[in-house]
């Protein structure tokens, strides 16, 4: 067995889905057992003993993983990515299940409009490649998957928006530059005018670059386990690969937790 080391367990939503898998979670329990007190040629007795249990945290690595196997048996936990934005399932709450993923985290300063909980200074926000193929792809013979475009760069927010539920995106928008309205940012253009994404489809600029360009402080990549729900999964994204402009997807996620993967 590998042990990891957790760098980041959201407790919000491991309790709410503790809680709703019926789990043992932070409840003191007590076990009552009887031992044999007789002592050889004295005749014999019996006692009783207690024995206080403390109770097991939400973010304890059992329940984290108690909880992962909850919302395997429950259907909701997928071990791959989506590719494409039909590949999500629609009206229920999905979580991934990702291990040996390369991301960079980049520390992205509160805007003066923040609609984040009050005394954050800023989000940090997880950056990863696309998986596997990239661009468009036509699979239906009549051209009725158009707009199918495939790979999906991931978005995980280290620290959680005070209401994610609450969380929209506009249609036409991607995931990144809803995520940075959230965090404060004016995405419209100088002129004023707010169709074109320059955080997305209309700028084929590497992501963390986007970041960067208002404020972000991109740190050291490295390689992690995360589990993680999808906020918001669209495909108005656009990325540089070598030297063609693609477009593609991207996902704006809140992770359950975030481990060293140790591959």
């Amino acid at each position: 067995m590998t042990l990891k080391s957790y760098r980041v367990v959201s407790s919000r939503m491991a309790e709410q889905l503790a809680r709703q898998l019926g789990l043992d979670v932070d409840v003191e329990t007590t076990v009552e057992t009887e031992l044999n007190g007789g002592i050889t040629g004295l005749g014999s007795g019996r006692r009783k003993s207690v024995k206080r249990v403390i109770p097991k945290s939400v973010t304890d690595p059992r329940v984290l993983n108690e909880i992962v196997d909850g919302l395997r048996d429950n259907g909701q936990l997928k071990i791959y990515r989506p590719e494409r934005t039909r590949e999500l399932p629609r009206g229920v709450p999905t979580y991934i299940h990702e291990v040996g993923i390369e991301g960079t985290p980049v520390f992205l300063p509160l805007g003066e409009e923040a609609r984040i909980a009050p005394g954050m200074e800023g989000l940090t926000v997880w950056v990863f490649e696309p998986l596997g193929r990239v661009g468009f792809i036509d699979s239906e013979p009549d051209g009725a998957w158009a707009w199918d475009w495939v790979g999906t760069y991931l978005f995980l927010i280290e620290e959680h928006i005070s209401n994610p539920e609450n969380l929209f995106c506009i249609s036409g928008i991607s995931a990144l530059r809803c995520m940075l309205e959230t965090a404060g940012y004016n995405t419209r253009l100088p002129s004023g005018r707010y169709g074109e994404d320059v955080f997305g489809r209309d700028n084929p600029a590497h992501p963390i670059d986007k970041l960067v360009s208002v404020g972000g402080r991109p740190g050291r990549s490295r390689m992690i386990e995360a589990v993680y729900r999808i906020a918001v999964m669209t495909n108005e994204q656009a990325t540089t690969i070598d030297g063609r402009e693609v477009r593609l997807n991207d996902i704006l996620a809140y992770p359950l937790y975030i481990a060293d993967s140790g591959i």
